[in-house]
C-alpha cells in the first residue's frame, strides 16, 4: 500500500513537471499573440456600408509611413467644433462590431471626429510590437496636425487595451488636449504574470508595452475607464495606472459591466463622463 502511494505521488509530480515545462515552452513561443487578444465577438473587418445603417458616415484613407501605407478610417462628426479623437484599439485588425458600435455613435453625438488607424503589420516591417504600435499612432497624429491642420489642443488620444501603450507614450512627447484610457495594462509581462502566476514570465518574454515610466511622467489631463468585469485585462491594472500617473487632472470611472454590456448597463455613465471631460477641457459648451 505504501509503495502504491509513493508511485501515485511520483506520477502526480511528474505530470505537474511535464505540464509546467509544456506551458513554459508554449508561452515562450507564443507570448506575442497575447499582445493582441483575440476578438470574442463576430467583427466586421474594415468598416463597411453597414455603418451607415447606424447613422454613421466613414471615409477610408491611407497613411504613408516608412514601413508602407497604413489603412485608417475617419468617422466625421456634423459638429463644427473640430474636435478629433485618435482611437488606438485593442486588436491588430481595423474593425467594428455592432456590439461596440454605440461607442462611435456616442463620440459622434459628443461632436468628435474619429480617426482609427490599423496597426503596421509585421509583413510590412520586421519591427517589434511596441514600435509598431507607436509608429502607427505617430503617423495618425501627424496626419491630423500636418495634413488636416487640426490644432493640437483639439486632439484627444483614446487607448483601449494594448492601445494604452502608444497613447501614453505619444502623449508624453506631443501636445494634446487630453487622454482617455479604457481597460489598460502596465506591461505585457505584468499581464502574462496574472494569467500564468506559477511561471517566471520575465525569464521568457521581453518587456513589451511597458508604460510604467511613461505613466509617471504624463502631465496631460487623463480619464480612465475601468470595467470590473472586463474579459481581457484584470481591472487592477487600470487602477494601478490611475494611481501612478502624476497628472494633476485625472479621474477614474468604474464600470460594473464588461465592454459589450456597457451600452445596456453603464451607457449613461460612460457618456456623461466623456461629456464632462470635454467640458473640463473647454472643448464642449456647458
Amino acid at each position: 500500500m505504501k509503495n502504491l502511494r509513493q508511485k501515485i505521488v511520483i506520477i502526480f509530480v511528474v505530470v505537474l513537471l511535464l505540464a509546467y515545462t509544456a506551458t513554459y515552452f508554449w508561452l515562450k513561443n507564443n507570448f506575442h499573440a497575447f499582445a493582441f487578444p483575440k476578438i470574442l465577438e463576430t467583427p466586421t473587418y474594415f468598416f463597411s456600408e453597414k455603418m451607415k445603417q447606424f447613422g454613421l458616415d466613414y471615409e477610408k484613407i491611407a497613411l504613408s509611413t516608412d514601413y508602407g501605407n497604413v489603412e485608417a478610417c475617419i468617422i466625421p462628426s456634423k459638429s463644427q467644433n473640430n474636435i478629433w479623437l485618435l482611437y488606438l484599439q485593442n486588436t491588430d485588425k481595423l474593425y467594428y462590431s455592432e456590439k461596440n458600435l454605440w461607442r462611435y455613435r456616442v463620440w459622434n453625438y459628443l461632436g468628435m471626429n474619429v480617426i482609427v488607424p490599423n496597426y503596421i503589420r509585421n509583413e510590412q516591417a520586421q519591427i517589434e510590437n511596441p514600435e509598431k504600435l507607436y509608429q502607427t499612432a505617430l503617423v495618425a497624429y501627424n496626419y491630423l496636425i500636418d495634413k488636416l491642420e487640426v490644432p493640437s489642443e483639439r486632439v484627444l488620444f483614446y487607448g483601449e487595451g494594448v492601445g494604452t501603450y502608444p497613447v501614453i507614450r505619444l502623449a508624453n512627447e506631443m501636445n494634446v488636449a487630453g487622454v482617455v484610457v479604457e481597460n489598460g495594462f502596465m506591461s505585457l509581462q505584468s499581464y502574462l504574470q496574472d494569467l500564468f502566476p506559477v511561471i517566471k514570465v520575465n525569464w521568457i518574454t521581453p518587456d513589451w508595452l511597458n508604460i510604467k515610466d511613461y505613466i509617471t511622467q504624463i502631465d496631460k489631463p487623463i480619464l480612465f475607464f475601468n470595467s470590473l468585469k472586463d474579459e481581457t485585462y484584470p481591472f487592477r491594472h487600470t487602477q494601478m495606472l490611475y494611481e501612478k500617473t502624476t497628472s494633476e487632472q485625472k479621474k477614474i470611472i468604474t464600470l460594473k459591466k464588461n465592454l459589450q454590456q456597457i451600452k445596456e448597463k453603464d451607457g449613461k455613465t460612460y457618456q456623461k463622463a466623456l461629456s464632462d471631460f470635454l467640458k473640463e477641457l473647454k472643448l464642449r459648451n456647458l
